[in-house]
């Protein structure tokens, strides 16, 4: 593992924050929990939690 790439990443809703792990991957960035998945890849990122998909193709701010 890359010194700066992420062990893990929290969630933070309102209502609830939970963590999600490094998964194992040869592609891109991916941190789950067994519910929850995150899936980052450049500048991109899906979060699934569960069977939903509340959030597709997310940037970071600043990024155009």
């Amino acid at each position: 593992m890359k010194s700066d790439s992420p062990r893990a990443a929290w969630i933070i809703y309102p209502e609830r924050e939970f963590r999600l792990d490094k998964i194992a991957t040869a592609s891109g960035t991916h941190c789950g929990n067994g519910i929850a998945v995150l899936n980052v890849s450049g500048n991109e990122a899906t979060l699934e939690d569960g069977s939903a998909i509340p959030y597709a193709g997310c940037k970071k701010a600043g990024n155009s």
